[in-house]
């Protein structure tokens, strides 16, 4: 069963925010690692860039244009169907079965935030087979 579009934005969100963080050198992710995990950026980018286009045309048709260009969705009539449009665009399948997974083992997550480390195993990046041992 393929991943939902908001399974796939948390995924990419969690990663921008681990690759980042490896990035500025706050915790060092092993090679294999983090070869899987930019494998799985680079799989999300196109999911992410498709919902922002079309996250912005739901914006555009519901709202308004705003003194400084941008659009908010000022009238609240509009606000319930904008939301639901949102939430079932969200909620559809994307095209990505599956990400790569990493064993948290390997991984070295002793350094990483617990929610982004729970966010991670949420989206399949991380697996947890051998916590237990």
């Amino acid at each position: 069963m393929p991943l939902t579009i908001q399974q796939v934005i948390q995924g990419h969100e969690a990663l921008v925010t681990l690759l980042k963080n490896d990035k500025e050198e706050k915790f060092k992710i092993p090679f294999h690692a983090r070869w899987v995990l930019a494998e799985n950026l680079n799989r999300t980018i196109p999911v992410v860039e498709e919902f922002t286009k079309q996250h912005n045309a739901l914006v555009a048709k519901y709202g308004s244009k705003q003194p400084d260009g941008n659009f908010s969705i000022s009238d609240k009539s509009k606000e319930p169907v904008f939301q639901m449009e949102r939430t079932n665009l969200l909620n559809s399948d994307s095209d990505i079965e599956s990400f790569g997974a990493v064993n948290v083992v390997d991984f070295g997550a002793d350094n990483i935030q617990i929610d982004l480390l729970a966010l991670l195993i949420k989206t399949g990046m991380l697996s947890v087979t051998e916590l237990t041992n």
